[in-house]
């Protein structure tokens, strides 16, 4: 019922005579919760046309664009987070760290590891909005004794300080250099053109007499210093529920309603006590794991919805015996519910990416459709094997034997042939060091063995169109950037996209996968304009070190969701598994993150300054995911 608050209050101002509906601004999180918001409105009756219903970074991005001329950033390219991190170990030794940072032996994985925790480091001050000048005067008094250095940790930590600051330049600088822009810096760049453009802020506020804000537990300090700067006589509305902030790691914070109270003392409170959603039983076991905390505001909730099924517990050797478990149990109930129930009405949720993986590999060999939101399986898929077997002869045509192999056997060369032309290759590169020559052979289909037979006559023609295919791909990639020799490959002249059009939910996986393939390369392109094919693959490769999320079948209109509890808030389903419920892993081991922001820099109202009180806050945060 909490975007139904938004909604009839939204009436409330318009039918009133409060506001005009251009004076209202409704803000939320994700692009489809605004819709949601729209589509209510609009179905009571509501003209929602002029009303400004919006996600938060789509929101402060047209106000950056409306103002390009001040921040110098408009709509311009917005590259996420794995993208930087790749960027990051690219540029690893650049960045001058001092001697306490540790990369055993420097290999890929370890300086993956560094970059991945420093770069979430800097998303973590700049939720905070604290910038690299605040981080360097930090260090520089902790250094002179100017604030004391309490501990040995503390000591590390201002150590650790000086190598994070170090990117978090570097990482600015080149941000800027090349035009773009990560999403911390859409939050970032608002308040700051907010705060040093007073016409700007003075004009939003002129414009916006009424703001409410949805899944306000979801706010971080930095967007409600922004919402706070735009409110104009106390009129803002906010609506969330302290027990469902399960973001810390994106500076959200339960604390934001006594920071809200603060600010607004003059505020209404009204508790939401009446539950639509849920049965009695969900309620009442849910309830049951927060009471265990002491220190969390006491809520009476009451289920209104009268069903008689209560929260199942089921007990399983392993993980494969859970995920047999959970699709005998879809199976089971669709057959006995036949006609009434579907596969979008299930979803499977765990707290990991990866904890899924086997349930929608299981769903998907007994049949059931699964959009399974986790890390990226492109090596397993056929079509990204067959992009990259192209992309790899393209990257170095010299050796490329076994691509070559694979790219003849999708067209239908025969074993025999491709033996042949494997052998040649072999003959001819028998006493040099400058390649396979297997595209020469491809080329000539010349064979020096007398005892070898010649390439049987009715494919020559076949192979002679892979080749000149192929010799167009090299010529095409020297003058052309990489997002558009993929496009050449996979949709103008090879056909790997066209064949996953069929409606069917494997094309969609396939099709899904191969897009993930083109945002990769526009990503990369935005980095580094002049990037190679063999730029490209390094820049796949390494991404594959990180957890790269890709909703693959997301999207299909029946289909079991399989995701992590988070990419599931705020959906509906009839069915649902909570799945890997068992220690390590719902609640996780605590480990202490290496960045936070210190007590001396914190601008909130809440702090977490020792590793004992963050600990404590993940623990209370891991129930509040289970609830």
């Amino acid at each position: 019922g909490k975007t139904r608050v938004i909604t009839e209050r939204v009436k409330f101002l318009i039918k009133n005579g409060h506001a005009k509906p251009s004076e209202i601004l409704c803000l939320t999180f994700t692009v489809k919760a605004a819709e949601v918001m729209k589509n209510k409105l609009e179905e009571d009756g509501t003209d929602a046309a002029e009303i400004e219903i919006s996600h938060f970074h789509s929101f402060f991005l047209e106000i950056l664009e409306k103002n390009k001329i001040s921040t110098g950033f408009g709509r311009t390219n917005i590259v996420d987070r794995t993208s930087y991190l790749v960027w990051g170990m690219e540029n690893f030794d650049s960045f001058g760290f001092n001697k306490y940072i540790e990369t055993r032996d420097r290999n890929k994985q370890s300086v993956g590891e560094i970059i991945e925790k420093i770069v979430d480091g800097i998303s973590t001050f700049k939720d905070e909005l604290v910038t690299p000048e605040e981080i360097k005067e930090f260090i520089r008094k902790k250094r002179s004794g100017a604030w004391p250095i309490a501990s040995i940790d503390e000591e590390d930590y201002v150590n650790d300080l000086e190598n994070l600051v170090k990117v978090y330049e570097k990482y600015d600088q080149f941000k800027k250099r090349q035009n773009i822009m990560d999403f911390d810096d859409i939050i970032g760049l608002t308040y700051k053109l907010l705060h040093e453009k007073k016409h700007v802020l003075r004009q939003l506020q002129d414009q916006y007499k009424y703001i409410l804000v949805d899944e306000f537990q979801d706010n971080n300090f930095a967007q409600f210093e922004i919402v706070k700067s735009l409110v104009t006589d106390g009129n803002i509305t906010a609506v969330g529920d302290s027990d469902q902030s399960i973001y810390r790691f994106q500076g959200a914070y339960p604390e934001i309603f006594n920071d809200f109270r603060k600010t607004y003392p003059n505020f209404t409170e009204i508790l939401l006590v009446k539950n639509y959603r849920n049965s009695k039983s969900v309620v009442k076991v849910s309830g049951m794991l927060l009471e265990q905390d002491k220190t969390r505001t006491i809520k009476p909730l009451v289920s209104t919805k009268s069903s008689k099924e209560k929260v199942s517990i089921q007990s399983c050797g392993n993980s494969f015996a859970e995920a047999a478990f959970v699709v005998k149990k879809i199976k089971d109930l669709i057959k006995s519910n036949q006609g009434k129930i579907s596969f979008k009405d299930f979803a499977v949720l765990g707290r990991k990416q990866k904890t899924g993986r086997m349930v929608a590999e299981l769903l998907t060999a007994a049949g059931i459709p699964a959009n399974y939101v986790g890390k990226s399986m492109i090596f397993s898929s056929p079509s990204a094997r067959t992009l990259l077997a192209y992309l790899n002869f393209i990257a170095d045509p010299a050796n490329s034997v076994k691509y070559i192999a694979k790219i003849l056997r999708d067209y239908g060369v025969s074993e025999m042939n491709i033996r042949k032309i494997g052998r040649e290759a072999k003959t001819r590169a028998y006493d040099k060091n400058d390649g396979d020559y297997a595209f020469e052979v491809l080329g000539d289909l010349k064979l020096s063995d007398p005892k070898m037979s010649a390439i049987v006559d009715d494919q020559e023609t076949q192979i002679k169109e892979v080749f000149d295919m192929l010799n167009g791909f090299i010529q095409f990639a020297k003058d052309n950037p990489i997002t558009a020799v993929i496009n050449e490959v996979s949709r103008e002249h090879t056909g790997i996209f066209k064949k996953t059009m069929s409606d069917s939910f494997e094309n969609y996986v396939e099709r899904s996968i191969l897009m993930d393939f083109e945002k990769s390369a526009h990503d990369l392109h935005v980095l580094k304009p002049e990037a190679t094919v063999g730029d490209y693959l390094d820049f796949i490769e390494a991404l594959m070190q990180f957890d790269v999320e890709t909703e693959q079948g997301a999207g299909w209109a029946d289909a079991v969701q399989v995701s992590t509890i988070y990419q599931a808030k705020g959906d509906e389903f009839d069915y649902v598994f909570v799945i890997d419920v068992a220690p390590t892993s719902l609640p996780l081991n605590y480990i202490d993150k290496p960045y936070y922001v210190p007590k001396e820099l914190a601008k909130g109202l809440f702090t977490l300054a020792t590793k004992d009180e963050r600990k404590k806050f993940a623990e209370k945060e891991e129930r509040r995911v289970l609830y």
